[in-house]
């Protein structure tokens, strides 16, 4: 069994959240938060394998939540829950240079809320699930020119900033970069990885 907190200032997410995963026989919500204090006390005391965080609520908000956690021996995992603005998408940025594991949309509304079900469900399972290793395929070389092809999902960002920075400004190739996003993100995603790379973006 799956256990789950949840972490919102907003009864109407918590609630919404809550009767999305109740119906899932993987998982448990084991309990709610209101912000990042009682979060952090919750974690410490119910021991969730994943944590839905959202972002901005008062006293300490997500972003704070993640510093906190990070001094933490065995943190859970975090779904960081935003809503498409470009704040929301910068901060939502952060929180996974942070040690978000992953991020999502929040719902806007009632109707929409089914929508996300399945969404959510899998990466929770995800989350949990242990990691498999993927053996490398040789790709056959031609006198094409070259290309680099960075293929990029939960957790990517982080990842892209700290790879993208290292790559030379003089590199001979095209990069290609994929990332699982919604579309309302990629845009700020594009203009940090131009701000922290020496390639143009």
């Amino acid at each position: 069994m799956i256990r789950v907190l949840i972490v919102d200032d907003s009864l109407f997410i918590r609630t919404i959240l809550r009767d999305l995963l109740k119906d899932s026989p993987d998982i448990e919500v084991v309990g709610t938060a209101v912000n990042g204090i009682d979060a952090l006390e919750k974690i410490s005391g119910l021991k969730p394998d994943v944590v839905t965080l959202d972002i901005e609520m008062p006293r300490m908000n997500g972003l704070e939540t993640l510093e906190a956690l990070s001094e933490v021996r065995s943190k859970p995992k975090v779904i960081v829950l935003s809503t498409l603005t470009s704040r929301q998408a910068d901060m939502t940025h952060k929180a996974l240079r942070l040690g978000a594991d992953d991020f999502m949309l929040k719902p806007k509304d009632v109707p929409n809320v089914r929508g996300i079900e399945r969404e959510l469900i899998q990466k929770i399972k995800n989350l949990v699930a242990l990691p498999t290793v993927v053996k490398p395929t040789t790709i056959a070389r031609n006198d094409a020119d070259a290309a680099v092809v960075i293929g990029s999902s939960a957790g990517g960002p982080p990842m892209l900033d700290m790879l993208l920075s290292a790559l030379p400004p003089d590199l001979p190739a095209a990069v290609v970069v994929t990332q699982h996003m919604p579309e309302g993100f990629t845009a700020s995603l594009a203009e940090r990885l131009n701000r922290v790379s020496a390639l143009p973006v």
